[in-house]
């Protein structure tokens, strides 16, 4: 069968033209290498996505069982639904800004994410529920509001610091079976 895949390096980042998604539910071992011929690279980390690109289709890695580092710029407002889900998916980070994201249902489902840095709002409730590998979570600046259920269900979550944080929502953490420790700002309303 097939494993290898090569790409010109554009395509990587015109997501909302090239569909991901079919091809690795058909080839689930296949490996991704982007750039030109002879320098390609294999596709481990999503790093430097453009700032012109503004959203991550449905299912555009879903399966692609290589990437494990994802850093989401502040331009891509959108999500959709599996975008990430069934990857080798290690570390997230969403970089700091005031601009909101949507990600839509089952966007990281079935990923072994340990790390997370959030640094904007996130507009959607649960995303990263039962993420049961999830370890330590980080928050920038514009990120003030937890939604509903958005961590419930990690249970290898240990502590929290809700420093900056200024609302939790109904079950924010439920199921949260390691959280020992929990860090509040001096002043709570």
């Amino acid at each position: 069968g097939i494993t290898r895949i090569n790409i010109p390096e554009i395509s990587v980042w015109l997501l909302g033209k090239f569909y991901y998604g079919s091809v690795f539910k058909e080839l689930p071992e296949a490996a991704l290498y982007v750039g030109a011929p002879g320098s390609e690279i294999l596709l481990t980390r999503l790093e430097k996505i453009p700032q012109g690109i503004e959203s991550i289709p449905y299912s555009a890695f879903e399966g692609y069982s290589k990437l494990e580092y994802v850093s989401i710029p502040t331009s891509i407002t959108t999500i959709g639904n599996s975008a990430f889900s069934s990857t080798s998916l290690k570390t997230l980070r969403f970089e700091d800004g005031n601009k909101s994201i949507s990600i839509g249902t089952n966007a990281f489902s079935n990923t072994p994410i340990s790390g997370l840095y959030i640094g904007r709002p996130i507009q959607d409730s649960g995303i990263f529920k039962n993420i049961a590998t999830l370890k330590s979570v980080a928050f920038g600046q514009y990120f003030s509001d937890i939604t509903a259920s958005l961590f419930s269900g990690c249970t290898s979550l240990e502590k929290i610091d809700l420093t900056n944080i200024k609302t939790v929502n109904n079950e924010a953490f439920m199921g949260c079976s390691s959280l020992k420790e929990i860090t509040f700002p001096e002043c709570v309303n």
